[in-house]
């Protein structure tokens, strides 16, 4: 298929628009023992092969972390691209646990893709991990302390599964964001503005 769409005239020249190459990033928390710390994910969908790559993940979470974000993504409306998506976990030394980045990965993805606005959630730290329904199961983690460890670190807003809200105790300085579908990130963070 062709990379370039034809979008209108100008001068009378049919004028074209790159499709397929998109960016997005958002934060997440990886646990090293049980000191906490932010995780950048960066998202690039761009021309090439179906294919998800997801970058500084031990090949035993791989697999099912990709079936389980590629079908909640679909799950809450979204077309899958057929083109390669690429998703970066940073620092990529250290360790990552499904159950607090694999909602942040399907958001990065959703961002991306348009499906949420370009942005929005750059500076969101976002916990939790996904079913293949969409639906977001409650993190195991002490929810007080992530929270509390993201407020240090600067972090305004915090998106966790809805389950896990009244275990953060609400504390001042952070917006705190219950989710349980991933469907519903993007109505949220437009309700909440930034």
């Amino acid at each position: 298929m062709n990379d370039n769409t034809i979008t209108g005239t100008k001068g009378g020249t049919p004028e074209r628009k790159q499709r397929g190459r998109h960016t997005a990033s958002t934060l997440s928390m990886g646990l090293l023992g049980r000191k906490p710390f932010i995780l950048r994910i960066d998202t690039f969908i761009t021309p090439g092969l179906p294919y998800l790559a997801l970058i500084g993940l031990p090949d035993t979470l791989l697999s099912t972390m990709r079936e389980h974000v590629k079908s909640a993504c679909v799950a809450s409306g979204f077309e899958w691209p057929e083109t390669r998506v690429t998703v970066n976990l940073t620092p990529c030394t250290l360790p990552k646990q499904n159950s607090l980045c694999s909602l942040a990965i399907a958001a990065s993805i959703l961002t991306a893709g348009e499906a949420s606005p370009r942005n929005r959630l750059v500076d969101t730290v976002i916990l939790g991990d996904v079913n293949a329904d969409g639906t977001i199961p409650p993190i195991e983690s002490d929810p007080t302390m992530l929270v509390d460890h993201a407020r240090r670190q600067g972090v305004t807003r915090i998106i966790i599964p809805e389950a896990n809200l009244a275990g953060t105790g609400m504390p001042a300085g952070i917006g705190v964001i219950g989710v349980r579908h991933v469907g519903e990130i993007t109505e949220k963070t437009d309700r909440t503005g930034n």
